[in-house]
């Protein structure tokens, strides 16, 4: 069950400055959700440890209030998956994006996309 629903997680995302500004939406993405996809990828091959926390910290961070807004069945998968699985999907997920693509983006589409109907 645990593979399916990583399955599920990685296959639904689709690839689409530390705080960007969206003036059509009055949006304001603090912290690693406004670091590009490139950015992303070299924090993660880097050494500089707390970068490294920040990230892990924002895309958990932003799973865990997912599973406060959504039905119980998305709530069960993101348990089964745990943190580390959705870390890793997340990263590959960005891999496979545009460099400029904002990790925002990337992660609210994997959540948007997981259907725990499936």
């Amino acid at each position: 069950m645990r593979h399916l629903a990583l399955a599920l997680i990685v296959s639904c995302a689709t690839p689409l400055a530390a705080q960007v500004t969206f003036s059509s939406t009055d949006s304001y993405i603090m912290g690693a959700g406004g670091w590009t996809c490139a950015e992303v990828i070299e924090t993660f091959q880097g050494s500089d440890e707390s970068l490294k926390g920040q990230l892990a910290g924002w895309v958990l961070g932003v799973w865990t209030r997912a599973t406060t807004e959504r039905e119980k069945g998305f709530t069960d998968i993101v348990e089964k998956v745990g943190g580390l699985k959705i870390y890793e999907a997340t990263l590959t997920e960005c891999r496979q994006a545009p460099p400029s693509t904002y990790l925002y983006r990337v992660v609210y589409k994997m959540i948007d996309n997981t259907n725990p109907q499936k």
